[in-house]
This record gives C-alpha cells, structure tokens and sequence, in this order.
C-alpha cells in the first residue's frame, strides 16, 4: 500500500496513505507509555490514555502530521508492513547535503578517521545525531563544521550548550583550534552575542530568545541528552536551520526521550562507544574500583533518609579519606546536595587529607570553576568536591585520572558522562587508565542501583574490580 509523505511549512510531515484506515494503525505504532502515568488524575478520570503520541491525526482527516525528524521510524514501520513510501522533493533536500571539499587539518588540530566520518555525515544529512563517547572529541567536530560551513557562504551558526561553564570552555576550544574570538559571540545571562559568525548559547537562555533562531543557518546541540525535553522540543521546531546536528555521548534508554530529541534534529547516524575508540588509543582505558561496604546495621529508613544517614557515616567518609590520599595525584569527587552532601564531606576531608581542598557547587560562577577547573588541570595536589549538576558533564580535564562517585545514582546519563571527565587522553594515564572509585552500599535501595550501574559499565566493557569492606574492620583495598 502506498503512503505519501510531503513537507509542510511547520516542518511536519504530512502523511497520507492509501486506505485512511492506515492513520489508526501509524497512531498506535507511534504511542508509547508514559512512566508514572497511572498516578495522573486525568489518566484515572479517562481523560488521557496515559500515553504519548507522535504521530497526530483526528476523525474524518485522510492525513496525519509526524515531526520530520522521525522519517527513519516511518521507513521501519513501511519495511515492517510492505507499505510503499512516496517521499516529495521537499522531504528529501531536508536530508541532503553537499560533501564540501575541504582539508581534514584546516584547523590546528586534524581529524581522527571517527571523527571526519562524524563531520561528513553531519554535512552530507543535515540532520542527525552524533553519538560518540564522551572524550571522543566532539569540540573539535562542532568546530570544523561551523568552520566548513561558514566558509562556503552557508550562513552564520550557533551551538547550543547545557551550562554556562560550558560556553567558556568552547569559547576557549574554538580559539585554540584556530577560529578568531573576535568571530565568536557569547550568548547567556551576563552576554548576549547574537551578531556574530559563531555564537554559543546555553538552552536556558535560547528558549527566551527563540526569535534570535532566524539568525542561524547552523544549529549544533552539544550534550544533546542535557537538554530537557520540551525545551529541545522547542529550540528545534522553532528552528528552520539548514543544518541540525545534536552531538552527545549518551542518549536515553527511553523511546519518548529519545524520540524528542530525534523528531527535529533526526536520525543517530554515529554512534562509537568508549571501548571502540579505546581500542583505537583514543580515550584512556577505564578501571573502574567498586568500594562494597557491608554495615553492621540495616539502616530501616526510607530512601532519603538513608541517603542522609548513609553519606555521613564515618566509615564511609573514611574510605573515601583514605582514597584521597592514598592517590598520586589530582582527584575529584562527585556529590548530588550540596549541603547535606558535599559540605559536609568537604568539613570531614579539609584537615585530614594531604591535598588542597575545594567545594564547587551551582553556587559559584563560572568563572571560578573554569579557574579550578585549570588549577586541576596543572596541579597533580588537588582534590575537587564538586555538584554532578556542574562537573558531570562536558567539563574538559585531560590530567583528571582518580574520579570518585560519592553520591548513589541509577541514571545511566549521570554515570556515564560523569566517568567521561577522566577519560581524556593524557600522558598521566599511558600505562595505568584512568582510575572509577565507585561506593557501593549493601542497603536497601543501594544495592539495586549499584547493580544497575555495573550493568552500564559492562555494556562500556569497562574493566571492573571489587574491594569488600565491613564497617569496622580495617580499611585495606586489594585492587589498587
């Protein structure tokens, strides 16, 4: 059966197929269950199916809307029921690029063979993902794009960052990689740079700025999964950017996030994981050192109780002491609170430990933490007690070769783009990798979370081992 697809100018596809009976079956193909739903009260008042759609229609229409960014699942489901798929002109040139002639070292740095591929991809679809591990690199690759871009008269670009401290780092990479900073604008509360060839924003200040997206004929989201779903939602659709590209090295296991992200940027046409560019000898390898802590108690609170009680018991904060200096060199650790986490550790650590001592949290600006954030960079005699809010992700510290994650967590984001802050290559961690402290705490709740991260860390085929504690005994670590 056949099914036309044309472009319309709210940048959806209008899908009509043959036998209109088709839209019920595209209606249910595209809905998938909302956690948490049952708890709605218009859920329970059958007001909402507890369901979310993307493709859309009503009764009586011979037609229904789908976000171009989700051609590829369309294509799925055709191949899936021989369905025939008519695509307009329109449709295509929104996916077809031109392979510019340009030298992989126009910068000052060249581009690996992984990373080349990402660019001539993104340049050849116009709209897609770039999923590569963290480490692998992705400043560089938004950098040549824009570059590329710019130089064959295609209009002016802006990448879309989740932090503040994030726009300086770029800011910073793109000088370093040969591009003038005079060409480079700033665009978040103190800044707002719009005139400029290349522009960095964060997307909480896009979204209040949605008119300035007429500016730009490049959109480039980096960290794509640190963006929200309804603020991505809305920076992409309000965009009518030639070229869309979101670069990240996670994307979510859920369908409804990842299809958030994909219906206006597109399809995920990259994909290297850690091990793979490891095994290149372009990430460091990764040893990741499991603390399990038995306790002499069962702790029978509820889950933030425990946490509360938990992350200020002395063995544990002992553990974490003996690490610190146990260590040869710069070290940071990751906390979800600040005060009921990461200051108290910090009053527990800051006469005990042979290391200079600093807490950072939302608190400081970026300033401050770009400046200790380069402090860790030079010196091997710091340890960094920092808020995963602002250090688990995109920070840039080749050195960093000791990460301990203090804070208990199931999200396979949040792990894994904090365990990419030492993955950096560096000369520091030729031989040895970098080095993972993960507590794990045989408590209710604990236990099934830390679970949950081994299982992403033998997806990344991270070398793991473990060192069992009792609380109370000795402290001794036997893998490193």
């Amino acid at each position: 059966m056949n099914i036309e697809v044309k472009l319309n100018r709210d940048q959806f596809l209008i899908i009509t197929p043959e036998d209109s009976r088709l839209l019920n079956e595209l209606y249910v193909y595209f809905s998938y269950d909302v956690e948490g739903a049952i708890f709605s009260q218009q859920y329970r008042s059958g007001i909402w199916d507890g369901k979310q759609h993307f493709f859309k229609y009503r009764n009586g229409d011979y037609y229904g809307r789908l976000a171009y960014g989700l051609l590829t699942e369309l294509i799925k489901y055709t191949k899936l029921n021989n369905h025939k798929l008519i695509i307009d002109d329109g449709t295509l040139k929104l996916f077809t690029g031109e392979l510019f002639n340009y030298a992989d070292d126009m910068l000052k740095f060249k581009l690996r063979f992984y990373q080349k591929e990402a660019v001539d991809k993104a340049l050849m679809r116009k709209k897609c993902i770039l999923r590569l591990c963290t480490s692998a690199g992705k400043s560089l690759i938004g950098a040549y794009l824009v570059k590329i871009l710019s130089d064959n008269h295609k209009g002016n670009s802006i990448i879309v960052v989740p932090t503040k401290s994030l726009i300086l780092q770029f800011y910073n990479d793109l000088i370093e990689y040969g591009i003038d900073a005079s060409l480079i604008g700033k665009v978040y509360a103190d800044e707002k740079n719009f005139d400029r060839p290349y522009v960095i924003s964060t997307w909480q200040t896009l979204i209040n700025h949605l008119d300035k997206l007429k500016l730009f004929n490049c959109l480039i989201i980096d960290e794509t999964h640190g963006v929200r779903g309804d603020e991505l939602y809305k920076i992409t659709k309000n965009s009518h950017a030639e070229y869309k590209i979101g670069m990240t090295g996670t994307l979510p296991k859920s369908p409804i996030e990842r299809l958030k992200i994909q219906s206006f940027l597109g399809p995920k046409v990259v994909d290297y994981s850690t091990a793979e560019l490891s095994s290149h000898g372009y990430v460091s390898n990764c040893n990741i050192h499991r603390i399990i802590i038995t306790y002499n108690s069962d702790f029978n609170y509820d889950y933030n109780q425990m946490k509360d009680v938990i992350y200020n018991n002395n063995y544990r904060r002992q553990l974490v002491r003996n690490i610190v200096n146990k260590v040869d060199s710069s070290c940071l650790i990751l906390v979800d609170k600040v005060k009921k986490e990461g200051l108290t550790l910090f009053d527990y650590l800051k006469d005990k430990i042979n290391k200079k001592l600093v807490f950072l949290s939302g608190k400081d600006n970026v300033k401050i933490r770009d400046m200790w954030r380069q402090e860790c960079e030079a010196s091997d005699n710091l340890c960094i007690i920092a808020t995963y809010g602002i250090f688990s992700t995109g920070i840039d510290i080749k050195s960093l070769k000791y990460l301990l994650l203090y804070s208990n967590t199931k999200s396979e984001i949040r792990t894994l783009q904090s365990i990419g802050r030492a993955l950096r290559l560096h000369e520091s961690k030729i031989t040895t990798g970098a080095y993972i402290f993960d507590i794990v705490d045989i408590l209710k709740y604990f236990e099934d979370h830390s679970i949950e991260r081994l299982a992403y860390y033998e997806q990344e085929q991270f070398k793991v081992y473990d060192n069992h504690m009792i609380e109370g005994y000795p402290i001794e670590f036997t893998s490193f």
